[in-house]
């Protein structure tokens, strides 16, 4: 018993400095900065699946996967535009498509709205 005291007494000694040290609270820091740096949709095709996740319950995931894929423009370098395209099957159907508004950085959905016109 004596000697599973001393050996974890020893144990503590040795390793306290390391998870207690000013260098553990700056190597955290130093993280911390680095991933308010990061960008969570970096590219198109992270922001279209992005899309699709979110879109899919609110319109339906038959009537999402009838869209002909999205424009997608990136507006000041901060904000992610996807418009759905859509295949017109009928000459007098109804025309609209849904549209969705995400933040680069967070991903944060900025407006979600869709278009509905008659297509001549």
């Amino acid at each position: 018993m004596m000697k599973l005291i001393l050996l974890s007494s020893v144990l503590i000694s040795l390793f306290y400095p390391f998870v207690h040290s000013d260098k553990a609270v700056n190597v955290k820091s130093e993280a911390l900065n680095d991933s308010l740096n990061y960008v969570c949709l970096p590219d198109s095709m992270i922001a279209i699946r992005v899309a699709d996740a979110i879109l899919s319950p609110i319109y339906g995931y038959n009537y999402i996967r009838r869209l002909d894929g999205y424009k997608v423009e990136l507006v000041n370098n901060e904000y992610w535009h996807l418009t759905g395209n859509r295949i017109y099957r009928h000459k007098h159907e109804m025309g609209g498509v849904p549209h969705i508004l995400l933040r680069r950085k967070d991903s944060k959905v900025i407006r979600i709205y869709h278009t509905e016109f008659p297509r001549n």
